[in-house]
């Protein structure tokens, strides 16, 4: 275009147009990229949670089954007492009914 001619008002309207869809675009996707950012920081502040979560449970479920077995043990032996001291009455018992 030579210096004195000028433009056509209708693709001057469209250029426009164009440049302001463009600028729309370009600012949508920064903004969508912002969040998208935020939501995988969350999404990994999460996931960090709910691993510490999971390592605590899993420590107090091995200290809950250690437990369990040391009260089975401790039963264990109740149960032997108890058929010791079952024995012991009984021999008594059947020892003083013969005098």
């Amino acid at each position: 275009m030579g210096s004195g001619s000028f433009e056509d008002p209708a693709e001057v309207y469209k250029r426009n147009v164009v440049n302001k869809l463009v600028e729309n675009v370009h600012s949508d996707v920064v903004g969508l990229r912002k969040t998208r950012e935020a939501e995988m920081e969350a999404v990994f502040s999460a996931r960090a949670v709910l691993r510490r979560r999971e390592e605590e449970l899993f420590k107090g479920l091995k200290e809950m089954l250690d437990e369990k077995e040391g009260l089975e043990q401790q039963l264990q032996m109740v149960l032997m007492n108890t058929d010791v001291l079952e024995r012991c009455i009984s021999q008594k018992l059947l020892k003083h009914e013969d005098w």
